[in-house]
C-alpha cells in the first residue's frame, strides 16, 4: 500500500487524532481541535466557516500578506 494511502487511513481512526503526543504539533496550542473525517467532510466545513466568517473578515478589511 502506498504510503499516502496508509497516512490517510491512519487519519480517519478517530482515535489517533485524540492520542497522547498529538498536542506536540501545536494544534491544541493554536486553538485548533482536530476532527476526524473525509475530504468531503473537510471541504464541507470549510464551505461553512466561509460563509460564517467571510463577511466578518471583509467587513474588517482583513488581507493576507
Amino acid at each position: 500500500m502506498p504510503a499516502a494511502t496508509r497516512l490517510r487511513e491512519r487519519l480517519r481512526q478517530p482515535g489517533l487524532l485524540v492520542a497522547p503526543g498529538v498536542s506536540h504539533l501545536g494544534l491544541l496550542d493554536a486553538g485548533i481541535e482536530p476532527t476526524p473525517g473525509s475530504p468531503e467532510q473537510f471541504r464541507a466545513q470549510m464551505q461553512r466557516d466561509l460563509a460564517a466568517y467571510g463577511p466578518i473578515v471583509k467587513a474588517a478589511g482583513i488581507k493576507l500578506e
